[in-house]
């Protein structure tokens, strides 16, 4: 759906069934840069403003007047903490801290203390997944390592060096996948199932929060692009808008829109479904393409409009004004962040039990 966007908070990463403590750092393994889109995306609406959800693991303020002090990861010993006997290491709980600090962050001991207790709380998941039977199979285990591999471009050799870059062995990077892939497995059978959204609910959400149902004004829209590159010739040009002419003769003469997209348009992001680019804001688009769709009223037809990209023909199949999104649209949104504020207060109790339990020494 694309009508409005209701934040969700994030779930506290001690509870981290959504993210493996030695799967936090390997974002930077995927490798490949995304290629360029020929043709603006239609990013999702901003959301109406909201109260910010809290960060995943804040460093404590230091006193009015008083200037952070970072901790020296040298200071740090070895064995961080220790679960149940099982100890918790610097290495992976400074690859852990390197994906979590943000601009300006301080890593104080205190950061560092919310980072190892996210270590725990992970630990404590696993250790529950394991007494109930959802390991994943060392198959399981490698064929997601296998997923992971294959998202990173360079040779093996560059893989597990880029790994060590962030602190992490393939063996770490292992028990990662296998640590988030029990975790998943003890939340999807035995926390989600538990968790129940009324339609009283959402409809209390709905009426409560008037201010954050609101979206902005917006198109439905689908284009096709004949483009040409940057620093293309007048002659390019000039063949990318006899083209473009011809596509837009054989609109006029009743000529399939999505058919014609498919055949005819440079954007790889929306050819294959037709030319569509669902539901966009004003700002969103390239200032030419902007501004030309929403001057269109539902069920018209651009001329062709020149861009950086090329040349668009653009349909707007709905245009709405800002208001308040009807209950109808919001529903499917608001029941899941309902749910999902739900299980993170569910994981965030369930933690604290386990925690209450366990033998939990923290070395800073």
């Amino acid at each position: 759906m694309r009508t409005i966007r209701i934040p969700v908070p994030a779930l506290p990463r001690t509870v981290a069934a959504l993210a493996a403590a030695g799967l936090l750092a390997c974002s930077s393994l995927s490798g490949a840069a995304e290629a360029p889109k020929p043709a603006p995306a239609a990013a999702a609406p901003k959301p109406a403003p909201a109260a910010k959800p809290a960060t995943p693991a804040p460093a404590a303020k230091p006193a009015a007047g008083a200037a952070a002090t970072a901790l020296d990861p040298a200071k740090i010993p070895d064995v961080v903490a220790k679960v149940n006997g099982v100890e918790l290491k610097k290495k992976t709980m400074l690859a852990q801290a390197s994906g979590m600090l943000q601009q300006g962050t301080v890593p104080t001991v205190e950061f560092y203390r919310a980072v190892i207790d996210q270590m725990v709380g992970t630990r404590l998941l696993f250790e529950q997944s394991l007494a109930h039977k959802l390991a994943p199979t060392d198959e399981e285990v490698e064929q997601a390592f296998g997923t992971l591999r294959k998202r990173f471009t360079g040779t093996d050799e560059e893989f597990a060096k880029k790994a060590a870059e962030n602190g992490l062995s393939l063996t770490d990077l292992k028990q990662g996948i296998r640590e988030n892939m029990a975790i998943r497995k003890l939340v999807a059978q035995e926390v989600q199932p538990k968790i129940v959204v009324s339609d009283a609910e959402v409809q209390k959400f709905y009426d409560e929060n008037g201010e954050r149902m609101q979206r902005p004004e917006q198109v439905n829209a689908s284009h096709i692009l004949i483009g040409f590159k940057p620093g293309a010739t007048d002659a390019d040009k000039a063949a990318a808008k006899k083209k473009a002419e011809e596509v837009a003769a054989k609109l006029k003469a009743g000529g399939d829109f999505a058919q014609l997209a498919k055949d005819n348009s440079d954007d790889p992001g929306s050819k294959v479904q037709g030319g569509d680019l669902g539901w966009f804001s004003k700002g969103q688009m390239v200032p030419a393409f902007d501004a030309a769709a929403f001057a269109l009223k539902s069920g018209e037809t651009s001329g062709l409009v020149e861009s950086e990209f090329g040349y668009h023909i653009i349909r707007v199949k709905e245009h709405r004004t800002a208001g308040k999104a009807p209950f109808a649209d919001a529903k499917e949104q608001i029941t899941n962040f309902l749910k999902e504020s739900a299980l993170r207060d569910a994981l965030t109790k369930l933690v604290s039990e386990l925690r209450a339990k366990a033998k939990v020494e923290v070395a800073i």
